[in-house]
């Protein structure tokens, strides 16, 4: 089953004064307004203007403002200047100012003097070692999330943002002049000495350690190259991811359906609907969420703790909420490959992130071995994890017949298989009582 909720039908209003601007180089796609969740909340990059947004607790967004000539004011900074301009510059021989950068230098330095700590930052980056240039000359960009946790100054007296990058503890670095900033990686942001790891609500603590031991030795091992960044903009605020949640929750608690199908998605909503998920499950709004912690097969970071202010999220409920707990849901999958005749088998850890009262629903997914990015195989699993989820049954239908499209199963199938998990559940829980 298909964990990860989509799109509803019914959001929240635009606030009136978000003004759309381009991006450059940013290849982030904005849906229609009538389709977006976060819309009453637009962040600063989708604005031109300085106004103070209320979501955001009345705080001003960084400004860019560019003239005719294509030079840059970055309101609130000084221009900044080391070494000096080759033949490629303005006028050899003279120091290097803002206005001589690349515009996406200029865009990520404003970016960088706005950011307030809470903040999520899309950032573009690039290959430092240029290995990802592609065939027509032009670099390779990567789109990534940095959490801003403190703002501080380098070793070198340049500013320096301190946060979370993927589930690793990282730094974004202004180099000055007209130096592309650079992301520098610290380690894994969970491991077995830090909070998430002996919270309260964890069921099996010993397993707890074992998981996260072994999820920061996969996040450590990791060969991160895309460190040169190359331009940055202010997506949203927790804050205003909270306010968002509390507001509209049906988007992040729904379900896949015939109501969310889109053509174009928003990259902001696809990052953070894991955090958004958990949100929902602290307000009430869904008893049971899934969020992956390692897994052998490729699936991204958005439907894991390493989704941005993922782990942060789940910590905070830990501690502060005692009817909420974790089960560890953990699952071994054979492959098509063989090795010297022997099978070859892919592993995978999720966390059932569940509240007391759904407890008997937690613990089935979790003798299941259910994976928060990885599909049951059966019709009657898939119905079952949907039930035990929350959805409702109309998504339930849509996802089990969308992932049996080949056997052809019936709607009156469905809906029987649906009411056979349904009753299968509820006895659970009369037998618990």
């Amino acid at each position: 089953m298909g964990t990860r909720t989509m799109m509803p039908s019914t959001t929240p209003r635009a606030r009136s004064g978000g003004r759309a601007r381009d991006q450059g180089r940013m290849r982030e796609t904005i849906v229609r307004a009538s389709e977006n969740p976060l819309e009453r909340f637009f962040p600063p990059h989708r604005q031109r203007s300085g106004a103070k947004d209320g979501a955001s607790g009345g705080r001003e967004s960084a400004v860019v403002r560019e003239s005719d000539d294509g030079a840059v004011e970055a309101r609130g900074r000084a221009n900044e200047s080391t070494g000096t301009v080759g033949s490629g510059g303005r006028s050899a021989g003279r120091t290097p100012t803002l206005a001589d950068a690349d515009p996406g230098v200029r865009r990520t330095r404003a970016a960088l003097d706005g950011a307030r700590p809470g903040d999520l930052l899309m950032v573009e980056t690039r290959f430092a070692d240029g290995s990802d240039v592609l065939a027509s000359g032009r670099d390779q960009m990567t789109t990534r999330w940095f959490v801003v946790r403190r703002i501080g100054t380098s070793a070198g007296g340049r500013k320096m943002l301190e946060g979370e990058l993927e589930g690793k503890l990282a730094q974004i670095v202004d180099q000055g002049g007209t130096q592309e900033a650079r992301i520098g990686i610290q380690g894994a942001l969970f491991d077995e000495r830090g909070g998430l790891a002996s919270a309260k609500g964890v069921r099996d603590a010993k397993a707890m350690k074992r998981v996260a031991k072994a999820h920061a030795k996969r996040v450590n091992d990791e060969m991160d190259k895309a460190t040169l960044v190359s331009q940055a903009a202010s997506a949203l605020t927790l804050e205003m991811l909270e306010s968002a949640v509390r507001a509209s929750p049906d988007f992040w608690t729904r379900g896949n359906g015939a109501h969310s199908r889109r053509v174009i998605t928003d990259a902001t909503e696809n990052a953070t609907k894991m955090a958004g998920e958990l949100l929902a499950l602290k307000h009430g709004h869904r008893d049971v969420v899934l969020t992956q912690i390692t897994s052998d097969w490729e699936c991204g970071t958005e439907d894991s703790i390493r989704a941005p202010f993922a782990a942060s999220v789940l910590e905070d409920i830990l501690a502060t909420q005692r009817d909420v707990a974790v089960e560890i849901s953990e699952a071994r999958y054979e492959t098509e490959n063989m090795t010297d005749g022997e099978p070859q088998y892919e592993s995978g850890v999720t966390f059932v992130v569940y509240r007391t009262v759904a407890e008997h629903r937690a613990k089935l997914l979790a003798s299941m071995g259910v994976q928060a990015t990885r599909n049951v195989a059966r019709a009657f699993e898939q119905a079952l994890v949907g039930v035990a989820l929350g959805y409702d049954d109309a998504n339930v239908e849509y996802h089990v017949r969308h992932m049996n499209e080949e056997n052809e199963i019936s709607m009156e199938e469905i809906r029987t298989l649906i009411e056979n998990a349904r009753q299968e559940i509820d006895s659970l829980l009369t037998t618990k009582a």
